[in-house]
């Protein structure tokens, strides 16, 4: 038998609890017959990136519609694709009034951002997002910082991730109204987001503001592996011109020949999830996580993100409602992990040296719920008593950028150690995953605090990293803070 699909069998036949994407659980919730709908571009099937009238823009146009946006745009190559496509329409639209085009990105993005903008040729500058040390997680920006940073400089795009990976939600509204007030265009991951678009309102973002929204439906919702879709508020009749650039520079990431199995999931994921069904599915979900947190938080030793009544909540605008995140007293986020998969068959969707993420969806039952309760019971219990964990990490360091991304990605370049690697300019990006944010970007420097923090949060530093063979002539602007 095939290896890989060895594999998935065996890990498919166990008794696992999925607290992890995609977003389906191993339910059969869209009966897609995989192998008998997977066609390519005919006549009647539509091209992914055509913009011209096709099936495909049709349910584009539906899903839309449903989620209160002026456009939508299909992918099979996830969040990812998205990304490219709306970084390559900034790209464009700035080529035409003769600029490379610059982006202020959340610094906290994830590496499929910088990795675009080093194959576009953009350049970025970087506002920090605040950052809470008693979760070791970043809490969004500002609007008022973001406020800030627009009146220093031109951009042609703000950047922004928001739900995070633990669930953390920025203030869209705040920010969209800072964006619109400048005149520039919005760009946000939402990659895990897709569950939360349902209710028309579109993260309440300032209709003034040109925004465009990418969201992955295989994370949080039933789309397979790869189902992605971009949603853009767009005002003044811009959105065919905007939505046309998206799918000409999709089309130069994209595959050529784009799962049709995939789209459809896509597809019929959207229409669930925007049905009175869906939405009371995953309003249910969202009740059972407030409950699973007031819960679990009562058990000592588990400290719970967002339950209430807790001193360990975080101030932020909003968390998703469908995240589930704690720690536990005695133990780091990697070891408890470990533990509630071998002993309690319990797999989490990520951890970190603090804290373990669980993503939870219209797929998980009441039975998954009492599962997931008692197995968190179980591990505090079993991890009482150790040595605290709780010692203080250090700050994420700022590194010094000695050139630009683009030039770091093709630079000729040579591979050491991480532990060794002090004082030598990235030529990677150094970006832990999950969650996939970039300690060190292509053209910083990593220094012995970069390498410092890197083993506080586990990260192996006995890693090979890929370095400039010598160093650039180190570039003169400022990063933002």
């Amino acid at each position: 038998m095939p290896k890989l699909y060895e594999r998935l069998l065996a890990r498919a036949a166990r008794d696992t609890l999925r607290g992890h994407m995609p977003g389906h659980k191993g339910v059969p919730r869209l009966g897609v017959p995989a192998e008998t709908i997977d066609f390519t571009e005919l006549s009647d099937t539509g091209d992914l990136y055509d913009p011209e009238p096709n099936v495909i823009r049709e349910a584009e146009d539906e899903a839309a519609s449903a989620a209160g946006a002026d456009f939508c745009v299909y992918s099979a190559g996830g969040s990812t694709l998205v990304i490219q496509g709306m970084l390559g329409a900034v790209a464009r639209r700035a080529a035409e009034a003769g600029h490379t085009f610059r982006v202020l990105a959340a610094r906290d993005a994830h590496r499929a951002c910088f990795a675009a903008l080093g194959m576009l040729g953009g350049e970025a500058d970087y506002i920090y997002p605040e950052y809470n040390n008693a979760w070791n997680i970043s809490v969004g920006i500002s609007a008022d910082a973001l406020s800030r940073a627009l009146a220093a400089r031109e951009y042609d795009a703000v950047y922004v991730t928001s739900p995070t990976y633990y669930g953390v939600m920025s203030d869209i509204p705040a920010i969209s109204a800072v964006c619109a007030d400048a005149g520039v265009p919005l760009l946000v991951d939402a990659a895990h987001g897709a569950h939360l678009v349902g209710d028309g309102c579109l993260f309440g973002v300032d209709r003034r503001c040109e925004a465009v929204f990418a969201l992955s439906a295989h994370k949080t919702l039933s789309s397979l592996g790869g189902g992605a879709f971009a949603l853009g508020n767009v005002p003044h009749g811009r959105a065919p011109a905007v939505k046309r650039a998206m799918l000409e520079s999709m089309r130069l990431f994209g595959s050529s020949s784009p799962s049709y199995a995939v789209l459809a999931s896509l597809d019929l994921a959207l229409a669930e999830a925007s049905s009175a069904d869906g939405r009371a599915a995953l309003d249910c979900t969202a009740e059972r996580v407030a409950r699973l947190r007031e819960e679990a938080a009562e058990t000592p030793g588990v400290r719970v993100l967002g339950a209430p009544h807790t001193i360990h909540n975080v101030g932020v605008t909003a968390l998703d409602p469908c995240r589930f995140v704690c720690s536990f007293d005695g133990a780091d986020g990697h070891a408890a992990a470990t533990w509630l998969e071998r002993e309690r068959g319990v797999a989490a969707e990520m951890a970190d040296a603090r804290n373990v993420v669980f993503i939870m969806t219209a797929s998980d039952t009441e039975e998954t719920f009492a599962r997931l309760l008692a197995a968190i019971r179980a591990c505090a219990a079993e991890f009482c008593g150790a040595s605290a964990a709780d010692v203080p990490l250090p700050a994420m360091p700022r590194p010094e950028r000695m050139c630009g991304v683009r030039r770091a990605m093709f630079a000729p370049s040579e591979r050491v150690p991480l532990a060794g690697a002090a004082g030598r300019v990235a030529a990677d990006a150094i970006a832990p995953y999950p969650p996939g944010i970039p300690v060190v970007l292509p053209g910083e420097k990593i220094s012995q605090k970069t390498i410092a923090f890197l083993r506080g949060i586990g990260y192996n530093v006995d890693k090979e990293v890929r370095v400039l063979s010598s160093a650039p002539e180190t570039e003169t602007r400022e990063e933002q803070t």
